[in-house]
C-alpha cells in the first residue's frame, strides 16, 4: 500500500501494511519516475497500472517505476489509486512471482474492494493527520503554517518510531541560511508613562486615606491618627521625587496591615465615619482592592493600541505569504514588535529568489507607514494620550533559526548570530551620535542598518514611498551613538505623510525595476 503526498509516493507509516515497490524510507517521484504511460493512466485518467509481464514492461518503459518493480523479483503486478471523492488518496498494490498471474480480467474483481480500500484508507489518513497535530501541538506547541511542513516531516519520523515500538525523540529543527527582518511600533516613554499612572494612583488613595483619618482625628484627637497621617505624608513625598521598585508594594502594603483595620473600628463609631469609609472603598477597584483610575485609562490605550496594530498587521500578512512564504511571528507589548524569515529551507517546494526577500522589505515599509496611519485614526478615540514611534532593523547576513525543544520556541543560532539578537533588544534605546535624541520618534520611521549596500537599497524604497505618497520628502542618516556590544550602527529616518495604499502588483513591479537598475 503506497500514500501519494504532493506527486510523491511514499509508504504507509504502519507496521501492519508494506509497501512491494517501496522500502519505510524510500519515495518515488511521480513526475521524474513514471514513464508517460504510467503517469498519464494513474495520475491523469485515475485508472489501475496493469503489468501483465515486469520484465517486458521494464524493457519498454525503462523507468524508476518499473526499474523498482523488476528488482522486487514479482513478475506480474497491479498499481490501483484509491480515490475518495475525486481525490487519489494514495494506490493499492497487487504482485505475484508469476507472470500474466495478474492481468487486466483481475481488475473485475478488484474494482469490487477499491471503494472500501479507498475509504479505509481515508480514515488511516485522518487518524495518522490526528496523531500528528498532537504530537506537534504536544512536543512544539502552536507552529506557524509556513514552516508546519517541517514538523509534519518530523512528527511522521516520531510517529513511525512509535509504531515500531522504538523510543521516539522529536529532534531539534534547523532552518538555514534565512534572511531576519524584524520592526516594531513602540508606545513613546511607556515605562514612564506607566510609573506616572501609577504615582498618581496611589497619590489619589493617599489623600483618600488622609480625609478619613482626619475626620477621625477631629472627633477624637487620638495621637495614633495624627502617625498614620505622617506616614502616609512621607509616603507621598517619596512618591513626588519619582516612583522607585518596590514603592507600590510598600505603600498598599502599609494601608493593608495598618490602616485598614482602623477603618473597620471607625465604621462601628458613628455614622458619620462608616459614610467617610464606604465613600473611600467606591474609589477603589474592586478586583484590585487599589484606586485604579490612571493605570486603566492607560492600560485600555495600550490595549487598544495593540489590538488594533497587531489585527491589522495579520491582516496585510495574509497579502505577504501569498506573494512568498515566510516565517512570522508577533509579539504585544507596549506596542507591537514582530519577527520575519525568509529563505529557501523555509519553503517545500518553491524555490527562493533574491527578489521576494527585496519585496518583503518594500511591503514591510509599506505596512509600517499604514500601522502608523492606523494609529492616528485611533489617537483621538485613546483614554489618555499617547505617541508611538516606529523602528525597521536591516540585517543582511543569513542566519540559522533553531526551534529549541526545552524551550519550545524559535531562536537564532550561533553566537555569530546571537548578535542580531542583541541589537534587536537594545536598538530602539539608541541615541544619534553626539545627541541625547533617540533615534525613534513619532511619526518617523527609522530603519537602523550597518552595511552601505543595506542603505543604497532602503534609500530607493524611500524614494519609491515618497514618490506614492506614503512619506513627507526628505529623510535623515544618522550615525547612532555605539551600544553596549553593538557598534556601526547607523540609520536612515523618514516622516510619514500617508495617503492611500499599494497594491501587490505594485510592490512586484517596483521591485522588479528596481532589480533592472
Amino acid at each position: 500500500m503506497l500514500t501519494l503526498d504532493k506527486d510523491r509516493l511514499l509508504p504507509m507509516n504502519s507496521e501492519d501494511v508494506k509497501s512491494i515497490l517501496l522500502h519505510d524510507d524510500e519515495s518515488l517521484d511521480c513526475n521524474s519516475e513514471m514513464c508517460d504511460y504510467s503517469y498519464c493512466q494513474l495520475m491523469q485518467k485515475k485508472e489501475p497500472l496493469v503489468i501483465a509481464d515486469v520484465d517486458s514492461f521494464n524493457g519498454k518503459a525503462d523507468s524508476g517505476l518499473s526499474g523498482r518493480i523488476a528488482a522486487s523479483k514479482f513478475k506480474s503486478y497491479i498499481l490501483a489509486p484509491l480515490i475518495h471523492e475525486d481525490e487519489i488518496l494514495g494506490f493499492m498494490e497487487l504482485a505475484a512471482y508469476e507472470r500474466y498471474t495478474l492481468n487486466k480480467g483481475t481488475l473485475s474483481i478488484l474494482n469490487e474492494v477499491l471503494p472500501i480500500l479507498a475509504m479505509a484508507h481515508k480514515r488511516f489518513m485522518t487518524e495518522a493527520q490526528n496523531r500528528i497535530e498532537a504530537i506537534i501541538q504536544q512536543e512544539c506547541t502552536t507552529i506557524h503554517s509556513s514552516v508546519k511542513w517541517r514538523f509534519e516531516e518530523e512528527a511522521e519520523k516520531f510517529m513511525k518510531k512509535q509504531l515500531n515500538n522504538e523510543q521516539p525523540v522529536f529532534k531539534d529543527i534547523v532552518f538555514n541560511n534565512l534572511y531576519p527582518l524584524y520592526g516594531q511600533m513602540d508606545i513613546k516613554g511607556s515605562s514612564v508613562r506607566r510609573n506616572n499612572a501609577v504615582t498618581a494612583d496611589l497619590t489619589k488613595q493617599i489623600n483618600a486615606v488622609k480625609k478619613v483619618l482626619k475626620a477621625a482625628l477631629r472627633q477624637t484627637e487620638m495621637p495614633i491618627y495624627e502617625e498614620l497621617i505622617f506616614r502616609l505624608e512621607s509616603y507621598k513625598t517619596d512618591l513626588r521625587k519619582g516612583l522607585s521598585a518596590g514603592s507600590e508594594h510598600r505603600i498598599l502594603g502599609f494601608l493593608k496591615s495598618e490602616v485598614y483595620p482602623v477603618f473597620d473600628h471607625l465604621q462601628q463609631i458613628n455614622a458619620e465615619m462608616k459614610m467617610l469609609v464606604d465613600e473611600y472603598n467606591t474609589l477603589l477597584d474592586p478586583d484590585l482592592n487599589t484606586v485604579y483610575e490612571d493605570r486603566k485609562n492607560y492600560d485600555l490605550s495600550v490595549n487598544m493600541i495593540n489590538q488594533r496594530l497587531a489585527s491589522y498587521l495579520d491582516r496585510k500578512q495574509i497579502d505577504a505569504q501569498a506573494m512568498f512564504p515566510h516565517y512570522f511571528e508577533r509579539y504585544k507589548t507596549d506596542g507591537v514588535e514582530y519577527n520575519m524569515y525568509i529563505g529557501q529551507s523555509i519553503v517545500q517546494s518553491q524555490v527562493f529568489d533574491q527578489v521576494y526577500l527585496r519585496n518583503l522589505r518594500l511591503w514591510q515599509l509599506v505596512v509600517m507607514c499604514e500601522m502608523e496611519n492606523e494609529f492616528r485614526t485611533i489617537q483621538h478615540e485613546l483614554h489618555t494620550a499617547i505617541e508611538v514611534a516606529s523602528l525597521v532593523l536591516v540585517y543582511n547576513t543569513p542566519l540559522s533559526v533553531h526551534f529549541r525543544m526545552d524551550e519550545k520556541k524559535f531562536d537564532v543560532e550561533g553566537a555569530y548570530n546571537a548578535r542580531y539578537e542583541i541589537i534587536k533588544k537594545r536598538v530602539d534605546k539608541a541615541h544619534i551620535k553626539g545627541t541625547t535624541e533617540r533615534i525613534t520618534q513619532p511619526r518617523h520611521i527609522a530603519i537602523v542598518y550597518s552595511q552601505d549596500q543595506d542603505a543604497q537599497e532602503y534609500r530607493q524604497y524611500l524614494d519609491f514611498l515618497t514618490g506614492k505618497g506614503y512619506l513627507k520628502k526628505g529623510y535623515e542618516d544618522l550615525e547612532l551613538e555605539d551600544l553596549q556590544g553593538v557598534t556601526g550602527l547607523h540609520a536612515l529616518r523618514a516622516q510619514v505623510a500617508f495617503t492611500g495604499e499599494i497594491s501587490v502588483d505594485e510592490l512586484m513591479e517596483a521591485i522588479e525595476v528596481r532589480s533592472s537598475n
